[in-house]
């Protein structure tokens, strides 16, 4: 009878000790991946500087990209920006949301119908994306 409990608790350590093994790596990927988001913004703030209209088409996609990729880490999914934006709109004030909303469908019609975008437009679009990219993973 003793050692049958022995080997119980031995088991429940064992169990316990995988567990807590599996968290830790769980937590490290999760901070990888949103050093990964910072860093991307960061880079699409630089480019951000330099305005020409290849780049500033180049840049609505990326941060529509950017912000998909960050609600998916939010919500632990694989669904589209669209989606997840609906999902996400209790976490935004309705201005914020709409702006979203705005720069989303903008970045549909630069890729399916060639729109240009000015440099104001892009400056705007990026501190939206970067508040918002914050909020979420703040």
């Amino acid at each position: 009878m003793p050692n049958s409990i022995a080997l119980i608790i031995l088991i429940l350590l064992i169990v316990a000790a995988v567990f807590v093994a599996l968290q830790s790596g769980i937590g490290t990927k999760k901070k990888t991946e949103r050093s990964r988001i910072y860093s991307d913004l960061e880079s699409l703030r630089q480019k951000a500087s330099t305005s020409s209209s290849a780049n500033n088409r180049d840049l609505i996609i990326r941060l529509d990209a950017l912000l998909a990729k960050t609600l998916q880490f939010k919500y632990s999914n694989s669904l589209s920006c669209g989606e997840n934006l609906k999902k996400a709109k209790p976490l935004f004030t309705k201005n914020i949301y709409n702006e979203l909303w705005k720069y989303h469908k903008l970045r549909n019609q630069v890729v399916h119908e060639g729109l240009e975008i000015s440099s104001a437009e892009i400056e705007s679009a990026y501190k939206t994306f970067h508040k918002v990219i914050y909020k979420l993973l703040g």
